[in-house]
């Protein structure tokens, strides 16, 4: 049994509900699961209680065994050489579990679109990292990247050696929900925030076009609401009967919710995504995705398998990707069937015994 000082955002203030509090909550859990004792630094108030909680981070460094640290870009900038100063005479293995791309984030900003693309998948770095940044990483004893593209890329760009591949896993058990596809009808979901960059609006004027020629087509929306002005008005606006927005889900419900619907929808704008939480999620459920191209979305998907991938550049692709469901194209039976298979990877049964070593320092007990 360890002492595991576990840094990271609960959310419970600022109900933030999404990829960074669910990872922190989630290995919270798994970390006391596995006998071990968790002294928890909530970051959800740091600009409120700054001195308390690089007070408590001093402490939690001093009398735990090890340090694990779940934060944004941001957070890591701040926090982790002030970590590798107080941990400098106690020498912890520092865990640093990547959320996305996080500390790639600052650079890939940088770039076009081609030139980010470039990045990640053909190590054409275009830039230099900082020195400053290349030591703080350096000291860090495990940095665990969602999939192999990532991997590389951190390896690769900072040449580091420390960092190794620990899927965004989900703790819900692997068993076939019961969804039978109901005729002349398709039932999609939306389950991620609700803002422009996800591609919510790009779904909702996909779907009102197909309505318009005659589709039976039902969306619902979960997620926290983060539109604002003219894009709030175009969301109201479309709202109706069969489009529904359904607020916030209950994150123990997530696998359960998916279940019940045909496929769901994941039109990310983003090019950097990760390895959404919520894709994981999708494919326990055994619920078929319709996804952007985004740079990772290889990594996790197999497109026309357990998915359809379709490219964010084109025009209608995202409207020609949900008539290939609706049309049967894309037998949605089959590829439920795929999902399950698929989603043996993201359980916490198939990497327990490497988050039992990397993160908890222990080998895993029956």
């Amino acid at each position: 049994m360890n002492k595991i000082c576990l840094i990271g955002n609960s959310g419970k203030r600022s109900k933030a509900n999404d990829g960074q509090d669910t990872k922190v909550k989630l290995y919270k859990k798994k970390i006391e699961d596995e006998g071990n004792i968790v002294s928890f630094v909530d970051l959800d108030d740091i600009k409120k209680r700054p001195l308390f909680v690089f007070n408590e981070i001093r402490r939690g460094v001093k009398s735990c065994n090890r340090i694990v640290l779940i934060t944004a870009e941001r957070g890591i900038k701040v926090l982790l050489p002030f970590i590798n100063i107080i941990n400098k005479r106690h020498k912890k293995p520092i865990i640093l579990p990547m959320i996305g791309v996080n500390i790639l984030h600052k650079y890939l900003d940088k770039l076009n679109e081609k030139q980010h693309a470039d990045f990640m998948l053909n190590k054409n770095y275009y830039l230099h990292p900082k020195k400053k940044d290349v030591k703080e990483l350096s000291k860090i004893s495990f940095i665990l990247a969602e999939n192999e593209v990532v991997a590389n890329c951190v390896k690769g760009f900072y040449g580091l050696s420390n960092v190794r591949i620990l899927e965004n896993f989900r703790d819900f058990p692997l068993k076939k929900l019961l969804h039978k596809k109901e005729k002349n009808i398709l039932k999609l979901v939306y389950f991620s925030r609700v803002n422009k960059e996800k591609g919510i609006l790009n779904l909702l004027r996909a779907v009102l076009e197909l309505q318009k020629e005659g589709k039976n087509i039902k969306l619902d929306i979960f997620g926290k609401m983060l539109l604002t002005g003219a894009d709030l008005l175009e969301f109201n606006s479309a709202l109706s009967d069969s489009i529904t927005y359904k607020g916030i889900a209950d994150a123990k419900k997530s696998v359960e919710i998916l279940s019940k619907y045909d496929c769901f929808v994941f039109p990310t704008l983003f090019l950097s995504e990760g390895t959404p939480g919520v894709i994981s999620e999708a494919l326990i459920a055994g619920t078929p995705i319709i996804s952007s191209n985004f740079i990772q979305s290889k990594c996790i998907l197999e497109n026309k398998k357990n998915s359809f991938i379709y490219n964010i550049s084109e025009k209608d692709g995202l409207k020609k990707a949900i008539i290939k469901f609706y049309n049967g194209e894309l037998n949605i039976g089959v590829l439920s069937n795929n999902c399950y298979e698929s989603a043996t990877r993201f359980t916490y049964e198939s990497i327990r015994d490497d988050f039992c070593k990397v993160v908890c320092g222990m080998n895993a007990h029956n």
